[in-house]
């Protein structure tokens, strides 16, 4: 028999909500670590049952990294391409709620983004302007596996004035946005599609758009997924505009 004071710490039962793993939310770069308005309320007295993720540059999807028969659940994956969070909702209609106001915050945030990105981006930039950021976002990509299946994956897409940059992860410094995962120029890039593709009739349809770059080793095709209308007319825009203003910069076009 063994005489105990306090049993609480024994039968207490721990938090699981706190020891949620989630790194790469804050910036690693001395240019973003000063930046820390990023509309959100400081949460200085924590406590176990709570965990602050701020939504700047997280990914926001659905159905995507899991099936989702039942449509209710949300997937929030960190800027850092770690760690994400299923989140399961009572119904469909909660699940879309939530989606929407935890992507329009998110959304909300990249003139922010784009101002540290840019101003990041400013002391390196080469004449003419191409290291200026456009756009950054995160969409999915589709993926061939082997035995010729299909998978969508997150990526995060950025269209600076001549060139469109592919990051598997946020890009906090001057290397790693020195280094994407791929480049194309926008002067040899084409969107060839942009509306609505095929997916299981009860989900509904993917919202989805194509690009197409030519290069000396032959053409390459791309297929993104978008999460909302907004999204895809966005993305659509900018591509559009932004590989006819590229092609306005060339002086020379040589052949052969």
């Amino acid at each position: 028999v063994k005489f105990i004071r306090e049993v609480t710490p024994y039968i207490k039962k721990p938090s699981l909500v706190s020891d949620l793993p989630w790194e790469g939310a804050a910036p690693q770069s001395p240019n973003f670590s000063g930046s820390e308005d990023s509309g959100s309320p400081k949460h200085q007295n924590s406590t176990k049952d709570r965990k602050v993720i701020p939504l700047k540059m997280c990914f926001a999807a659905r159905n995507l990294s899991m099936p989702d028969l039942e449509n209710r659940l949300i997937e929030l994956h960190s800027p850092d391409s770690r760690n994400t969070l299923i989140l399961r909702c009572k119904d469909t209609a909660t699940a879309h709620s939530w989606f929407v106001a935890i992507h329009t915050n998110i959304m909300a945030l990249l003139p922010q983004v784009l101002a540290e990105l840019n101003a990041m981006l400013g002391a390196t930039s080469t004449a003419g302007g191409s290291k200026e950021v456009k756009h950054i976002a995160w969409l999915a990509e589709q993926a061939k596996l082997d035995g010729g299946r299909q998978q969508w994956r997150p990526v995060l897409m950025a269209v600076t004035e001549k060139d469109l940059l592919l990051y598997d992860c946020m890009p906090w410094t001057r290397d790693a946005w020195a280094s994407p995962c791929h480049s194309y120029p926008l002067v040899a890039t084409r969107l060839v599609h942009s509306g609505s593709g095929c997916r299981s009739p009860s989900l509904g349809s993917d919202l989805t758009f194509a690009t197409r770059t030519g290069s000396r080793q032959g053409i390459e095709m791309h297929l993104f997924r978008v999460e909302t209308h907004r999204d895809l007319s966005t993305w659509t825009r900018i591509l559009v505009q932004g590989c006819h203003a590229a092609a306005e910069l060339i002086k020379e076009v040589s052949l052969g």
